[in-house]
């Protein structure tokens, strides 16, 4: 069953500002707000947010080249490698 609300254009704007920054839609934002954690108000599953996803970074591939060290990094660098983390 389903109602019917009337918002005001500026909240309307508001509410789907806020759920689209959360990747959700309007009545999860709501329902989110008013505690309202049934399965009909779940969020997308993850393997449908994940979905595209998949692949887009390939960390097998050679790291880019013509990276310039700084002072900075070079400290940071040096930090790292007394407490034992390698750096790339």
């Amino acid at each position: 069953m389903s109602q019917v609300i009337e918002l005001p254009e500026a909240v309307f704007h508001a509410l789907n500002e806020a759920a689209s920054a959360r990747r959700i839609t309007p009545v999860e934002w709501i329902a989110d707000k008013l505690g309202l954690n049934g399965e009909q108000f779940a969020a997308c599953p993850l393997a449908e947010t994940l979905a595209g996803l998949v692949g887009v970074v390939d960390s097998s591939a050679a790291p880019r080249s013509g990276y310039k060290t700084g002072p900075y990094s070079a400290a940071l660098a040096e930090k790292f490698s007394r407490q034992g983390l390698k750096t790339p």
